[in-house]
């Protein structure tokens, strides 16, 4: 069975989730991130339509600490219902939860922006606050990036993430579907079995009386077996035969032929 981990990766790479990204990105101008709940990476890093603020600060160690403490408190403060918060730099991202079975699984991760605009103070603030954190940028690159953050209201960015409630219950149902096919599903060696059986009962019999499944186009026929070999055993009887040459043996060499029958035969009962 699927992983929590594994789950959301599967629906982050899935065209349904790929899909509504693009569109989400070109309908918002805001990034769009899938990630699951114990995940512990900035979900926005990386991402199309992310701030260049907040990819700037992201490449350092020690403001990219304090991005992580943001995103621990957003994760808490959306467990259950779509919630905002605030970084130390004054810019918002909103998450919203994936549940299924009544927990937690995942959430849908977009903002970036600032409440409102900037004032050259502000400006000026955040992006020393950034270069003491240790952001590599310079200080005026900080400032550029930090001023072209988009602007949107703490109710306009609650409602986006009303929005991507409606999308969140719609992977939980994916969600669902994933895990059903995979209580469903049996183990390969289960589907051998049965072709092993479905071929004994139609008495697919090879000329050496063993049971074998139907060739195909594609593949000729096999011997039956639960777990198959990379290459097949060389057959030591069918080797000593196809080393005699019935054309050219001389009737001595016949004599000596037979004086391996008995060996033959233990060959053809190992």
């Amino acid at each position: 069975m699927k992983t929590n981990l594994e789950l959301i990766q599967t629906l982050a790479a899935s065209p349904t989730f790929k899909n509504y990204e693009r569109a989400f990105n070109e309908a918002t101008g805001l990034p769009l991130a899938l990630t699951a709940a114990e995940t512990f990476q900035l979900p926005l890093h990386g991402r199309k339509r992310e701030s260049a603020f907040c990819a700037l600060i992201a490449n350092s160690s020690g403001t990219c600490a304090g991005c992580l403490q943001s995103r621990a408190e957003l994760a808490k403060a959306a467990e259950s219902c779509p919630g905002v918060a605030s970084c130390r730099y004054g810019l918002q991202e909103a998450a919203v939860p994936i549940m299924l079975g009544g927990r937690t699984k995942g959430f849908l991760h977009t903002g970036q922006v600032l409440p409102k605009a900037p004032t050259a103070a502000k400006v000026h603030e955040a992006a020393s606050a950034a270069k003491v954190a240790g952001a590599q940028a310079g200080l005026e690159e900080l400032k550029t990036a930090y001023l072209s953050t988009q602007v949107m209201s703490p109710k306009k960015l609650l409602s986006v993430a009303q929005i991507l409630s409606s999308f969140a219950s719609h992977l939980s149902l994916i969600s669902n579907q994933i895990l059903v096919q995979q209580e469903n599903s049996e183990p390969a060696v289960i589907t051998r079995a049965k072709e092993i059986l479905q071929a004994l009962e139609r008495d697919e019999i090879t000329r050496g009386g063993r049971p074998s499944v139907s060739a195909t186009a594609g593949e000729p026929q096999q011997q039956l077996g639960l777990f198959r070999r990379s290459e097949p055993e060389t057959d030591p009887i069918r080797s000593r035969l196809a080393a005699l040459d019935i054309n050219r043996v001389t009737p001595l060499e016949a004599l000596r032929s037979e004086e391996h029958t008995s060996e033959l035969q233990s060959l053809a009962y190992l």
